[in-house]
């Protein structure tokens, strides 16, 4: 016998908003620094006119390797190795420069009242720790 569970999705409160967005953006941020360093790469190894022969290396239609190159689709990493291969690059060329998403976004998968008491102890802790070029203060 098979149990069927329903999941009831989690509503998102306000204080989510931000976070949610911050998220998103990183997130974009992201993968259009891949992208740009995906084109740098690709040029600067195999010359301006290699779009097509990267992609036929990896078994792709050039049209899916610009939209990852412009950063107007998501690509696994699996297909970021395949292509540092391809062009014969280190991977770690590639996703130089990627920012780091918000720790907060963590809370995005909790429960809203963990993530508002999560969030509340970011809150403090960024409050206890000393900022860059001050000196912790003494108790």
């Amino acid at each position: 016998m098979m149990i069927r569970r329903s999941v009831e999705p989690i509503p998102l409160g306000v204080e989510f908003a931000p976070i949610l967005v911050q998220t998103l953006d990183a997130m974009t941020k992201s993968m259009n620094t891949v992208g740009r360093n995906m084109r740098r790469v690709r040029v600067r190894l195999l010359g301006e006119r290699s779009l097509r022969t990267v992609a036929r290396r990896m078994g792709l239609e050039h049209s899916k390797l610009s939209r990852w190159e412009t950063g107007d689709s998501e690509l696994r990493v699996k297909d970021l190795l395949a292509f540092a291969e391809a062009c014969g690059a280190r991977p770690e060329e590639l996703v130089a420069g990627i920012v780091k998403p918000p720790a907060t976004q963590l809370v995005l998968d909790l429960d809203p009242p963990v993530g508002r008491a999560v969030l509340k102890l970011v809150d403090v802790l960024k409050q206890q720790m000393p900022r860059h070029g001050q000196a912790a203060k003494a108790s």
